[in-house]
C-alpha cells in the first residue's frame, strides 16, 4: 500500500449539514368576508376624504347630461337622425363635476381632480 491511500473512511453523520430552524413567520391575516372587506375599504376612503366611487360616477354622468342638454344634443340627433354631428367638449363636463365634488360633497379640490382624472382614465 501507498502512504497516500485512504484505508478507512469516515462514518457518515446525519447532521453534518444541520437543517436551520424555520424563520418565524407572521401569522396569516384572517380571511375577510366580502362585506367586511368592503366596510374596511369604505372606512379607509372616508378617512382619506374620498367619496364612494358611485358618487363620482353619478356626478360625472350628471355633468355629461347637463352638457348634452345645454348643447341641444337631443334636437340635433332627432333632426339629423344620427349621433355623428354631436361633439362633446370635456371642459364644461370636468368643470361641473369638479364643482359638484368640491362644493356639494366637500371634497378637496386636489382630491376631486385626482378622482375625476382617475375615473376617466386621463392620468
Amino acid at each position: 500500500m501507498y502512504d497516500d491511500e485512504i484505508s478507512t473512511f469516515p462514518t457518515p453523520v446525519h447532521d453534518f449539514f444541520p437543517t436551520p430552524d424555520p424563520a418565524p413567520a407572521a401569522p396569516p391575516e384572517p380571511v375577510l368576508s366580502d362585506a367586511e372587506r368592503k366596510r374596511r375599504d369604505r372606512a379607509a376612503r372616508r378617512e382619506a376624504g374620498m367619496p364612494d366611487p358611485r358618487v363620482v360616477d353619478t356626478i360625472l354622468l350628471n355633468a355629461l347630461v347637463e352638457s348634452l342638454v345645454k348643447g341641444g344634443a337631443a334636437e340635433i340627433i332627432v333632426r339629423r337622425r344620427s349621433t355623428d354631428p354631436v361633439r362633446i367638449h370635456l371642459t364644461p363636463i370636468l368643470r361641473d363635476a369638479l364643482n359638484a365634488l368640491v362644493h356639494e360633497k366637500g371634497v378637496s379640490k386636489a382630491m376631486a381632480t385626482q378622482l375625476v382624472m382617475r375615473r376617466l382614465k386621463l392620468g
